[in-house]
Parts: C-alpha cells; sequence; structure tokens
C-alpha cells in the first residue's frame, strides 16, 4: 500500500480513495501496528484510517469524447478539425 498518510501526536493517519482498501487495511493493522510499536519502540502508537472524497471527474473514453475534451482544452483543436473535414469517430 503505498497511500498517503498523515503523522499526529502519537496517531499514524492513512489516507485513502477506495473503501476497498479498508477491508485489506483492516487485516494488516493489527500486524502493521505491533510492528510499528516494536521497530520505534513506542507503546503509544495508534494507526486510523481516513477515506478521502473521489473526484467526480468524468473518464474520458470514446474518440468523440476525447475530442470534446482536447477542443475545450485546445480551441485550436476545433479549427484544425473544420478546416480539414475531420470527423472524430473514426
Amino acid at each position: 500500500m503505498q497511500q498517503k498518510f498523515t503523522l499526529e501526536n502519537t496517531t499514524i493517519t492513512i489516507q485513502y480513495h477506495n473503501a476497498v482498501l479498508t477491508d485489506t487495511f483492516d487485516k494488516i493493522k493489527v500486524e502493521l501496528q505491533a510492528f510499528l510499536r516494536q521497530e520505534l519502540q513506542n507503546d503509544y502508537i495508534k494507526l486510523a484510517t481516513e477515506q478521502l472524497e473521489a473526484s467526480n471527474e468524468k473518464m474520458i473514453y470514446t474518440n468523440k469524447e476525447k475530442f470534446d475534451y482536447l477542443a475545450e482544452k485546445y480551441p485550436v483543436v476545433k479549427l484544425l478539425q473544420q478546416k480539414l473535414s475531420l470527423d472524430p469517430d473514426y
């Protein structure tokens, strides 16, 4: 797991975007906490999780969606399409 984390006092909070990771983390939490306590010689370390809000960005799949995205980002693409009479579906 290569997730972001924060450290506040003796609590390590692991941040994640996917709710499925909760189950995965719960399986290793006790073992990881014991390992950290032993290696850091600190019996007060606690582990916590925080689910971050998922981004609501629309995924781009079709050629038309890809073209519209690029045309919005770079208006010259739309001009090029009109000048060359290109069809973004092909």
